[in-house]
């Protein structure tokens, strides 16, 4: 029989009850004014009390705070007789919850969901806000499956961060808010994993009868790999939730949306055009460490490879506009809010010229932000690289259309998943040559055009040694008329054609595919004409 509430909310026609809560029940209802379909969300009957009242008044105060796409809108709020309400939008698709009853979500679906909830998620952030209990029946869908974010009853904000209730639905609660400790943004992404999790494998990460003993789990037991349940998930998706699942929060992925784009790269299904990648400011207040590779032990370089294309990483993707090294040394990286240096540079040298990158001034670009750096470091030109980043290091006062440019390029740290390049007939971001040797001995030619990516030789093995190792390497990269040739150590290992010769200057490059940090060291640079 289904249940109304027992007195009316003027401007509303109330219909019936369509679920429990936590704090109360929510009914669905029509506004009058517009004639639309809202849920009204009101304390249960009989409990409302000081402490609820705060806590509830605390949920509308969020939701006005948040807009956003994938945030449940709040229409209204007020108190009725003493009992206070929220009236938000009804969503008619039910719940992820109710989704996964049935099994598995697909992982199209699933990863189109993930992305948008921690889009949501970083929105929050930005805002100091926490939601505290992201969990399946928190994230509801509308009747063509968009998803969005709903519950902010628990949350806190940094200013009321302390006084705040700390719990979380045990399932999927963070270890630190297990032991009762205040959450972090991070939290967030903890219980956004765990939740990944249950999506893609139809199960929870951790099995109790109890919500202690659930919560135990969650603090003390080894992270369940995903992949035991579900062989054929990619294993970099694998390892990404297992990163979003990190006992410590500072091992877990900076924000929301960099554990969603770690889960699309690894999937090999990311849309650069539809997946921007924004830096958040964190509200974790402990230092963030560097990410841990040892959670990346195991991972095929066949699912990593897919990340490769999938981030749009190489020679492309998400990236802010850089000047052209013929107005300005630049450094930049496929990274939209970090802002580059510019240098001063010397004027144009004559071909050919050498240099040792003992001279800071010598005319390569040099920056640093919290995602890197390029600099003249100890004679020579030092690439820092995090995860997900490739910086460029165009050099100033070239023009040219056929060039031989020898490097000497050593990686002195970090995982395998990583690249060292060369760059010739450089314009901007959107238009050069380039030949890369990645860190497992992997090597790829290929050109950008108008931001549009042509791969000449995928990522192939050139056999010799397994891995670049801490060894010295001498890239060759020559650029002549329609033909391009990319040697190492004086062994020819990638040919192509270049259907539209342009003129440009050289560029050093590195970027970084897997967690870890990439430190690549290039000397003894030699520029000629072929």
């Amino acid at each position: 029989m289904t249940e109304t509430l027992p007195f009316d909310i003027p401007g509303y026609i109330v219909q019936g009850l369509i679920g429990k809560g936590g704090m109360g029940r929510v009914y669905r209802a029509e506004q009058l004014t517009t004639h639309r379909p809202v849920a009204i969300k009101l304390l249960t009957m009989g409990s409302v009390d000081e402490s609820r009242l705060r806590g509830f008044r605390h949920e509308a105060a969020t939701l006005g705070q948040l807009e956003h796409p994938h945030i449940v809108p709040l229409y209204d709020f007020g108190e009725h007789n003493g009992v206070p309400y929220l009236v938000v939008r009804f969503l008619s698709g039910g719940t992820v919850a109710d989704r996964l009853k049935s099994g598995p979500i697909e992982i199209n679906t699933a990863l189109r969901w993930i992305t948008d909830v921690a889009d949501a998620l970083d929105t929050a952030h930005r805002r100091g806000i926490i939601h505290r209990d992201v969990k399946p029946s928190n994230l509801l869908l509308d009747e063509i499956d968009n998803i969005y974010l709903g519950d902010f009853g628990i949350a806190a904000t940094m200013v009321d961060l302390q006084a705040a209730p700390r719990s979380g639905s045990a399932a999927y609660a963070s270890p630190e808010q297990a032991r009762g400790e205040a959450p972090v943004a991070r939290s967030d992404i903890y219980s956004l994993a765990a939740t990944t999790f249950e999506m893609l494998t139809g199960k929870k990460p951790y099995e109790a009868d109890t919500a202690l003993g659930m919560m135990v789990r969650h603090m003390n037991d080894p992270i369940p790999s995903p992949r035991m349940l579900l062989p054929t998930l990619p294993a970099a998706v694998d390892a990404a939730i297992v990163a979003g699942m990190a006992k410590l929060p500072q091992d877990r992925p900076k924000s929301a949306g960099d554990f969603a784009l770690n889960i699309q790269c690894g999937a090999g299904t990311t849309d650069v055009a539809d997946l921007e990648t924004i830096a958040v400011p964190t509200v974790d207040d402990r230092p963030a460490r560097r990410f841990s590779r040892t959670w990346m032990v195991g991972v095929g370089l066949a699912a990593t490879a897919l990340c490769l294309v999938g981030l749009g990483i190489v020679g492309g993707g998400i990236a802010r506009r850089v000047s052209s090294p013929t107005a300005a040394a630049t450094s930049s990286k496929l990274e939209p809010t970090a802002a580059s240096a510019v240098t001063t540079v010397p004027a144009a040298r004559a071909i050919p010229f050498a240099d040792g990158f003992s001279d800071p001034s010598s005319g390569f670009a040099t920056s640093q932000d919290s995602d890197g750096q390029v600099g003249y470091i100890d004679g020579q030109l030092q690439i820092k690289v995090q995860p997900g980043i490739e910086w460029y290091s165009p050099y100033r006062g070239l023009e040219q259309q056929d060039l031989a440019i020898t490097v000497q390029v050593r990686q002195l740290a970090g995982p395998l998943l990583s690249e060292m390049g060369v760059i010739c007939r450089w314009q901007d971001k959107d238009n050069y040559v380039a030949a890369a040797l990645r860190g497992d001995g992997m090597v790829s030619l290929w050109r950008m055009i108008s931001g549009t990516q042509e791969r000449w030789q995928d990522w192939t093995s050139v056999g010799g040694s397994a891995t670049v190792g801490l060894d010295w390497r001498t890239l060759r990269l020559i650029c002549q008329g329609t033909h391009i040739s990319f040697a190492i150590d004086g062994t020819q290992v990638a040919a192509a054609d270049d259907p539209a010769p342009a003129s440009g200057t050289l560029a050093l490059m590195a970027g970084l595919f897997e967690l870890g940090e990439l430190t690549v060291a290039f000397d003894e640079l030699q520029v000629d004409l072929p």
